[in-house]
């Protein structure tokens, strides 16, 4: 799954079966506030909201930006991944 970042839209986004899946984000600064992942009804259950959320995050690490997880699915996510923890802002 290709996954690109629409800086206009405010989200990373990939096209799923002809739809776009996305995860939008909000930037303060050098702080990325990961507000929601959005997987259409027909892709979900597959792992495209983890894959999303692991490439955001590993975005977030390359570029030196800190997370806020607003998403429920993005907390849960951090949750069983503490490798991430490093990149929560404080």
């Amino acid at each position: 799954m290709q996954i690109t970042k629409n800086e206009k839209a405010r989200r990373f986004e990939a096209l799923v079966n002809g739809e776009t899946a996305f995860l939008r984000f909000h930037m303060d600064v050098e702080t990325m506030h990961l507000l929601y992942v959005e997987v259409p009804i027909a892709a979900r259950g597959h792992g495209v909201a983890a894959e999303m959320t692991k490439h955001v995050l590993d975005y977030a690490s390359k570029h030196g930006f800190k997370v806020v997880p607003v998403c429920s699915y993005i907390k849960a996510y951090l949750q069983r991944h503490p490798e991430y923890e490093p990149l929560l802002a404080k």
